[in-house]
């Protein structure tokens, strides 16, 4: 099992900036879901992608918390949208590794074993 996390956490990292870059919830849905499968269990799923799209969240909300403040001059700002940016993002990431964990525990109980 921690092998998988592994793995999955790894599927997380590479996968968020490149998906989430370009379809900004989707994306992160997507990569979610393809940890999620990698993960094989939806607990894991979820652990692994929330940690794995971790860093980017904290990168982007950091720069975006920095361009609202700069934008507004407000210091209230910078603090409200850093917190939103990363919860926001962990927890769409996080539901997608949950749906991908599911979809990979169902597709194992329904391929019978030789």
């Amino acid at each position: 099992m921690l092998l998988r996390l592994i793995l999955a956490t790894t599927v997380s990292f590479f996968t968020t900036p490149v998906l989430g870059l370009f379809f900004p919830l989707i994306g992160l849905m997507i990569a979610g879901i393809i940890a999620g499968y990698a993960a094989g269990s939806p607990l894991t799923g979820f652990i692994a992608s929330a940690l794995g799209s971790l860093p980017w969240h904290l990168l982007a909300a950091h720069l975006f918390a920095a361009v609202l403040l700069g934008l507004l001059a407000g210091v209230a700002a910078g603090p409200l949208a850093y917190i939103a940016v990363v919860t926001i993002g962990v927890s769409v990431s996080g539901l997608g590794g949950l749906i991908g964990g599911l979809l990979a525990s169902r597709a194992s109980k329904s391929t019978p074993q030789s």
